[in-house]
């Protein structure tokens, strides 16, 4: 590598501009004071002179990373659609691997944004898995009574 060459590393934060509630991403580098109030921690950049703070709810976040391609489905998670691979239309959730198991991660769909979901899965090559009658669901997840548990009778 030439001297005359100098590697910048640029790191991200998504943060909300305190002064007008903007959610936008500053650079780690140009954060030259931290502090904290009742608004959380507070990050001052040495380059606007603006205060900031960390990002604090769900929406937030997906407003921060949405041009990366990061979905809020449901109140519990955002989810980087990049890395999305299956979607389980019965069970509501979105898998990270080509053939999901019982024990794979995943995030959750609510029924209200499934519609808008499935309009992405040609986008982002997702794998639907179609919604299976309630009669083979009930084959397939098992359901307790207080009859069929011990001690319940």
């Amino acid at each position: 590598m030439s001297e005359d060459v100098k590697v910048v590393y640029v790191h991200l934060l998504p943060v909300v501009d305190v002064e007008t509630g903007e959610v936008v991403e500053i650079d780690r580098n140009e954060i030259c004071k931290t502090s904290s109030d009742k608004r959380g921690i507070l990050l001052r950049s040495i380059k606007t002179g603006k205060q900031y703070r960390f990002v604090r709810t769900q929406d937030e976040l997906e407003e921060a990373w949405f041009p990366y391609g990061f979905r809020s489905f449901d109140s519990t998670n955002v989810v980087c659609m990049e890395h999305a691979k299956v979607y389980d239309e019965f069970r509501g959730r979105i898998y990270f691997e080509d053939n999901p198991t019982d024990k794979s991660f995943y995030g959750s769909v609510a029924n209200v944004h499934k519609d808008h979901l499935k309009e992405l899965i040609p986008e982002y090559g997702i794998k639907p898995i179609e919604e299976v009658t309630k009669a083979a669901s009930k084959q397939q997840i098992p359901l307790f009574t207080k009859k069929s548990l011990p001690g319940m009778a």
